[in-house]
């Protein structure tokens, strides 16, 4: 090492140095402030979700119709009634039969229990479901 050599720091970069990470520190709480609050937002404002554009849209309100519908959709979609991503249909017959399964179970579980229009809503997705997974199981059978 070369003698005489000695480090000369200057005290007011070294001020610089802590103002500018005190900012980015700051910075960074801000960020983090800012993305718990959008990602609280939804959660506490009732009825609104986001769309496939990230638009904010209205959700219906939870209801029995509308699980039965989900489940219904569901049930559907294995029974190949709907295309699926890729334009193509999707046959599974065991998730079909999941899904009507969670229906009578539905059905089993309210017994006694429902409005006659939510008794007659389930019965008849019920029967309609059933009918054309048979329909559809007949098909499989038959090639």
């Amino acid at each position: 090492m070369a003698e005489g050599f000695s480090l000369s720091i200057d005290d007011d970069w070294k001020a610089q140095a802590q103002a500018e990470k005190e900012k980015l520190v700051e910075q960074e709480r801000e960020k983090a402030a800012a993305k718990a609050a959008a990602a609280a937002a939804p959660a506490t404002t009732s009825g609104t979700g986001r769309g496939a554009a990230g638009a904010v849209r209205e959700m219906p309100p939870a209801s029995f119709d509308g699980l039965i519908g989900t489940l219904a959709t569901q049930a559907g979609m294995y029974l190949g009634e709907y295309a699926g991503q890729g334009g193509r249909s999707m046959l599974d017959l065991d998730m079909a039969k999941y899904q009507l399964d969670l229906l009578s179970v539905l059905e089993n579980r309210t017994t006694g229990q429902l409005s006659v229009q939510e008794k007659l809503s389930l019965d008849t997705t019920l029967y309609d479901l059933r009918s054309r997974f048979v329909n559809v199981a007949a098909q499989m059978l038959a090639i």
